[in-house]
């Protein structure tokens, strides 16, 4: 029987070639084969993923350790310049630049001035205080009223930045920090902090002081003259006799007690109400002295004698307020005082 080519095609048994053999291998792995193909592209990955991490950590650290050079070498430029200005202070003060004869002491002002620009907030509170407890600002008032020579601050703080300072005792209520008779005019004190401090008789005119805290702080007799009180808490300070001069308190916390014992004029309470003139006036009762004689007519045996009395009136004082408003007058009875 003849056989075509197909059938000899199908049922060739000849040995495989070299084409056949490799084709094979080719679809068919073994599972050596198969790991070792995995293991030869994951490696690289692997190592690739690890290095990746490996460098960002590297560079997380290394930005750490740039940003601590950073902060401290700042640190340390900060306390030069504040040393460099006490240094600069104690020389003024040895040479007698700080004489009164020196006014307007323009070279402690221009160091002052100088500094005071590249210090951070921490510093110029520090700076703050050295200049009060030298009296170099907020020097004492006179006990003598009869004395003609102004008190004028060594150092102006006028149109300075304080944003952000905070003025707090460091023991609480045991000691207050004493900033008494400081001029605060016209410098920038937003979102400032005084917590128990003595702020009697200081001057914030033409400051601005939003956002500013009075916690515990004693304001009698300050003023506040066209000052810029925005969202301003005066907690539970002291505000006896404290003048409010043209200025707009419709978002400043202020307690009752405190508005009835603050002086205002031409300014606008929390409650919205505007009060035009504040007049404080005292009246006072001046002493009157009255004198009795009393003669007694003479008898046999005595002589005529004269018996004097004097009789003084004591002297009342008495200070009330009268506040204007918008709607009608209140009087208020500040003090009656009887000597």
């Amino acid at each position: 029987m003849e056989t075509t080519p197909s059938e000899v095609y199908m049922y060739d048994h000849s040995p495989p070639t070299v084409q056949d053999i490799q084709k094979t291998k080719y679809c068919r792995l073994t599972l050596n084969e198969l790991l070792t193909v995995v293991c030869a592209t994951l490696i690289p990955i692997t190592l690739g993923v690890y290095t990746g991490i490996t460098s960002m950590q590297e560079q997380q650290q290394a930005d750490e350790m740039r940003q601590f050079d950073l902060s401290q070498a700042a640190e340390l430029k900060q306390q030069m310049i504040y040393d460099k200005f006490l240094d600069d202070m104690y020389k003024l003060e040895k040479d007698g630049y700080l004489a009164d004869i020196k006014n307007p002491w323009s070279f402690a002002n221009a160091r002052y001035r100088a500094a005071h620009r590249q210090w951070d907030i921490t510093r110029k509170t520090d700076a703050l205080q050295f200049l009060k407890e030298h009296e170099l600002i907020g020097k004492a008032k006179p006990i003598d009223k009869h004395t003609t020579k102004a008190v004028v601050d060594i150092i102006r703080l006028a149109e300075l930045n304080f944003d952000n300072i905070q003025l707090t005792s460091a023991t609480g209520t045991l000691n207050q920090l004493n900033f008494d008779n400081v001029v605060f005019d016209r410098v920038s004190m937003i979102n400032a902090q005084f917590s128990f401090a003595n702020l009697k008789q200081t001057s914030f005119n033409h400051a601005r002081l939003n956002n500013a805290m009075f916690l515990d702080a004693s304001l009698a007799n300050a003023h506040f003259d066209s000052t810029d009180l925005r969202s301003a808490d005066f907690g539970n300070s002291d505000l006896t006799n404290t003048q409010f001069l043209n200025v707009d308190l419709s978002t400043t916390k202020l307690t009752q007690t405190q508005i009835e014992q603050a002086i205002f004029f031409n300014s606008t309470l929390p409650n919205g109400t505007a009060i035009a003139t504040t007049n404080r006036t005292t009246t006072t009762t001046a002493p009157t002295t009255t004198t009795t004689t009393t003669t007694t007519a003479p008898t046999a045996t005595t002589a005529p004698t004269a018996t004097t009395t004097t009789t003084t009136t004591a002297v009342t004082t008495t200070t009330a307020v009268t506040t204007t408003t918008n709607n009608n007058s209140l009087l208020i009875e500040i003090i009656s005082v009887t000597v």
